[in-house]
């Protein structure tokens, strides 16, 4: 198997993880934000120069990244990259999320839904990641 660099961002109600991981499970490094009532307009710009500071970091073309994963437990339009509605953050309501990392990544990214791991997966070394649920932008 070839092997490719993934970087995924986990939009949960009181934290984001952002993670840089290759496509076998190995976490290359990951980061953590506060999301308890956080404005999306200060943090979707925070969350952007986070990933491309970590591929910079890594010696990592974005090119050379084929997909982008957003895992959010939250209602979404999953076609246009939008989060819509989650539960426990009514200030991220409406989110072109999907929109914004392509511009800010210089990244066309094109949404589908698929099983994809998340920067959760492979907590204290797991070798074997588990599959979550997430909009997945290729």
């Amino acid at each position: 198997m070839n092997e490719f660099p993934i970087l995924g961002y986990d939009i949960g109600g009181t934290k984001i993880a952002v993670a840089l991981m290759m496509n076998d499970g190995k976490v290359i490094t990951s980061e953590r934000f506060d999301n308890m009532d956080t404005d999306p307009e200060k943090m979707l710009p925070k969350l952007a120069e986070c990933g491309l500071s970590m591929l910079k970091t890594a010696g990592i073309s974005s090119s050379a990244v084929p997909g982008i994963g957003i895992s959010t437990p939250s209602p979404a339009d999953i076609p246009n990259g939008i989060i819509t509605a989650p539960p426990n953050n009514p200030k991220w309501r409406n989110v072109e999320i999907g929109k914004f990392l392509s511009e800010q990544l210089n990244s066309e990214l094109k949404p589908s839904w698929k099983m994809m791991p998340t920067p959760e997966c492979w907590p204290n070394g797991f070798s074997a990641p588990d599959a979550a649920a997430a909009m997945q932008f290729t």
